[in-house]
Formats: C-alpha cells, structure tokens, sequence
C-alpha cells in the first residue's frame, strides 16, 4: 500500500485532511486524498493539450498563453464545489447548492464548459451550443462522488449524484455517464481488482442506460465533450494503464478533451494500483498550483465522513485544574463529553458534539479549543454561569481523582430537533436521568444508542444497544447478566485487569496492553472512542475493536493530558 511517508516530500502535503488518522481505515483516507491529488494533477497536465493539433506529448509542465504553470482548470475547483454541496442535508438541496457555490466562485473559475457557462449566464461559442445539457461537465465534477459512498449504497449514492448533476446538465446522457463514472469510483475504492468496463456495463444495465451498448466511437479520434465518448475514453485509458503517469500521457496522446480524461483516468488508476500507481514520483508533481485549491482538506473530509453515519456526542466540556505528585500543576480543557468527540473526529469521523458553555472565561477557552478541533459540528448553547470545572490530584501511580468545583448542567442538554439519521451512533457518554425522553429521540430516528452505565439504574432507561462502564458499576442486583436482559451489548472496563464485551453471543476478554502510566485521565474516554470509531465502520464490537481500545487507553495514559492522544 501507498504510504504517508510519500507525502513528506509532496509539495501538496498540506492539503492532506489532519483529521485522516484513523487507526483502522488509514488506507482508505490515504487511497481517497491520492486519487483526488492524482485528478487535479491530471487537469493540470492535460490543460497544455486540451483540443489542440500536432503536438508532441511530454512528462512536464509547460507554459501556455493565459494560464498559470500548473494551474488546474474548471474540472478541478467544480468537483470541488460539488464534494461540498455532499454536506447539504438532502439530494435537492444538495444541487441548488451547488448552484450557489457555483455563482459565488464564478471570478476563479477558468475553462468553463458549454453547459456550465449557460448555466450562468454567459456567452456559449456557436460551435458548442449543442453540447448545452449533453456535456460531460456533469460526469466530470461528480465523478469522484462515489467515493463518498459505499460500493453497496447505490440507491444514495445514484439520489445525491443525479441531483448534483442536474443542477446544470439536463439530458439523460449527461446524467447517466455521471452515475456510471461514479459507481467506478465507488466500487474502485472498495476493489482495486474491478474490472472497470464490466462495473460500467453493470451499472448501465441496472440504470437502464441503453446507449452505452448501442454507441460507440473512433478509438483513435479526439475525445469530445460528449459524456458518453469522454467516458468511455476513460474506460479504456485507465483499463490499460498502470501508473498514473501513463495514464495521463495516453489521455494526451489521444487528444481533444485532455484535461477531463487526463483528470478521470489517473484518479481511477490511483485506485486500482494503490501500491503501485507511483503517482508522488512523477518529476513534475510538486510544479503543480495545490494552492489554487487550498480548500481540498476540507473537501476530503467531507468525502470520507459522507462514507460512514455520524457519531453525536452528549456529555460535559469541562475545565481542568490538575496537581501532579511532585507539585506540578497544568490549567486544561477536557470534561469526558469533550474528550470522546474530539479524539473520535481525529479520526476523520463525522463527529457533532451535543453539550452546552457558561459565560465565564473558561467557556470562552473551552470554546476556542472545540472550534480549532476537527468536530464536524458544535450545539454547544450558552447558559449563564460558569461551565463544569474540577480538580484533579495526580499520584505517584498516575491514578486520579475528580473533585468538582462547578457541576455540570447536562439536565439542560438535549438532542431534541437535531438532524439525527438511522445508522448514526447517539453516546450518553454520561447518563442523566432527563437524557431519557433523548434516548427515545435517537431510538425513533434509527440510531445505535450507547449509553454510560449509570443507565443501569435507571429504572426509565429499557433499552440501549450499548452499555459501557466501569467493574465498579456493576454490584448486587445490577450484575452484568441483569443488564443483558436491557442492554444488547455490555462492555465492561476494569482498569489494569482489562475488559469484557458481553453479549447474548459470549463473551470478548481484552487484558489491559502494558504501558508505563503517567496520567489515567482520559484512558476510558480513549477506550470508548475506539470502540466509536469502530463500530461506526464495521457495525459491531468484536475481539479487534476491544484490542484497538486497550491500544488507544494505553497511548492516553502514557502522556500527559486527558484528551485521547491521535494514533500517527
């Protein structure tokens, strides 16, 4: 597999998400950033060819009249703006965004097709006024859509990206390819061994797009702007290459539309060689303008976060005032709420973070810290008053405890009106009796609910999936077999001793993972967050998420601090 490593000496290296740290789909984040890295190179490249006669294809970067060395064009900054309209809530909210997106940007775009000028407005030359709605401007700014879907999801995936489309493209071609190019992308992504014509005709067939069978076109000519012909170039560039560079030069040695195929071809072969595409070699990578696209992080972001459901986080944001043995005293964010979505966000997941802030001067603190953190989204009301603030002595052996200044005031928080969707995972990481009427919330919305393990003696709570708490949670009548008969699963965390998952299943034993302890605040805001995480892409809790948490508590307590440390 590609690693990070080659990104040291990438010149575009700082568009890389910070969040894609994800101890368990490091691949995946690493695999999506390169093909969109290997895109916009491939419009870069392509643009010195774009529709022109006669001319000698080489591996460089060249000036051309009225265009930076290096730039990318239209291909590039529109998918960018369609990667953010994914973040609307609905697929038809999602085009008429793109079409504010669209308007606002319109003084750096530059190569703007046919249909995409109409779109807006301006003048369209006489000798493209056919391609209006049959372009492949569509196929080509939504493409890369389909990696924010998963390979199974294409009842989504085929909603958002038709919606995205026809914001500007209206013919059924237009629409189609769009859909078909990003099923590549998506099935690419999840299989590098696909075999692109055959994905292609699949989901042509399953679309019920005719024309693909039916039309075809000179191999050896200039790629058009028809979507189906730039298309099927595509197809049969990336089917034959094997690095991206190759890619790219076939893509201009064919000519006509350079930039898009350039662009499509490179990306897929990105994917489909992950551990050979060599695409960080190619001598003239780094001349590439990556800052024409300082907002690509974002945008990955939002692709891999579109991938999996959305974690929302209840709990406290608190103020720390820490005294280690030796007098040493440290002034700190945290509160357990907190923590868990901050350390479960560095992970590239989709993170909101449900809780409140005073009015004080550590709110304000506390604020600044949550905004600069990677949490998607903050429902963080203000009320009046200092927020949650305690103390914690640190001894010899790292154990801590908790002595509260200011409580908290979670029997104000609520989750009610939230756009919470089925499959989202809703964490009471502290229990609150008034959390009750939310737990229902989340349960009719659809969503995996866990619960911290004061929900046990809660008469009101019935049900949850999850139950995670401390051994010392657990006494008398509220043993783990009684909380089976309410709870799906229940892990139990028992310090040094390890932990257990329970379920109606078995049982998973995890021994604590040795590690020399510093400080064990956090280490149980550590071991949830792995199991979050985990859960939120594999849909259970078995043997490697228990192992991945143990993993995770030990960094934590191994440093300083009570915010779960991100895996590098």
């Amino acid at each position: 597999m590609s690693s990070r490593e080659e990104l040291a000496d990438f010149a575009g290296s700082s568009l890389f998400p910070h969040s894609f740290h994800s101890p368990i789909d490091a691949d995946t984040q690493l695999r999506i950033a390169t093909a969109f890295f290997a895109y916009a190179a491939g419009d870069a490249f392509g643009v010195q060819y774009e529709f022109k006669d006669e001319y000698l294809v080489e591996s460089s970067l060249t000036e051309i009249a009225d265009w930076p060395l290096g730039g990318v064009s239209d291909d590039t900054l529109l998918t960018l703006l369609s990667i953010m309209a994914l973040e609307s809530h609905t697929p038809d909210v999602a085009g008429t965004r793109f079409m504010e997106l669209l308007k606002e940007n319109l003084p750096v775009l530059r190569g703007l097709g046919p249909t995409t000028r109409a779109a807006v407005g301006l003048p369209v030359k006489e000798s493209e006024v056919h391609f209006i709605g049959n372009s492949n401007g569509a196929m080509m700014r939504t493409a890369l859509l389909g990696m924010a879907f998963s390979a199974k999801d294409d009842e989504n995936r085929r909603q958002w990206i038709s919606e995205i489309a026809r914001a500007t493209h209206f013919h059924e071609r237009a629409i189609a390819t769009s859909l078909i190019a990003s099923k590549l992308f998506a099935q690419a992504l999840h299989d590098p061994s696909i075999d692109l014509l055959q994905m292609a005709e699949n989901e042509a067939k399953e679309i019920g797009y005719e024309e693909f069978f039916t039309t075809n076109f000179d191999e050896k000519s200039q790629v058009s702007l028809d979507p189906l012909h730039t298309l099927k170039a595509v197809i049969a560039i990336a089917s034959s290459s094997t690095t991206v560079e190759q890619a790219y030069i076939r893509a201009c040695q064919q000519g006509g539309d350079t930039d898009t195929v350039s662009a499509l071809a490179g990306a897929l072969v990105s994917l489909r060689f992950p551990t050979s595409h060599d695409f960080y070699s190619i001598p003239w990578i780094n001349h590439v303008q990556w800052s024409e696209i300082s907002e690509s992080g974002k945008a990955l972001e939002s692709i891999y976060r579109n991938r999996s459901c959305a974690a929302w986080i209840v709990g406290p944001v608190a103020w720390d005032s820490v005294r280690y043995h030796d007098g040493t005293t440290i002034e700190r964010p945290g509160g357990t709420g907190a923590n868990v979505a901050i350390a479960l966000a560095s992970t590239g997941t989709s993170v909101n973070f449900v809780s409140y802030l005073g009015d004080d001067e550590h709110s304000h603190k506390l604020d600044e810290h949550l905004k600069n953190s990677e949490i998607a989204n903050l429902y963080t009301p203000v009320i009046p008053g200092p927020v949650s603030h305690v103390a914690i002595p640190v001894d010899e052996q790292g154990e801590r405890k908790i002595v509260v200044i200011e409580d908290d005031k979670l029997n104000r928080v609520s989750i009610n009106g939230l756009p919470i969707q089925a499959g989202d995972i809703v964490a009471f990481v502290i229990w609150r009796t008034n959390f009750a009427k939310d737990l229902d919330i989340a349960q009719k919305a659809g969503a995996i609910t866990v619960v911290g393990s004061a929900a046990l003696t809660d008469p009101h709570v019935l049900h949850a999936d999850y139950l995670i708490g401390s051994r010392d949670d657990f006494f008398g009548a509220y043993s783990v077999e009684q909380a089976l008969t309410r709870f799906t699963h229940v892990v139990v965390t028992n310090g040094a001793e390890g932990a257990t998952c329970y379920s109606a299943q078995g049982s998973i034993f995890q021994p604590a993972e040795v590690a020399e302890v510093v400080d064990t605040t956090g280490a149980g805001d550590a071991f949830l967050s792995a199991l979050l995480h985990y859960l939120l892409i594999n849909k259970t809790i078995d043997a490697k998420a228990m192992a991945l948490a143990s993993r995770w508590s030990a960094l934590t307590v191994s440093s300083q601090g009570s915010i779960p440390p991100r895996f590098e």
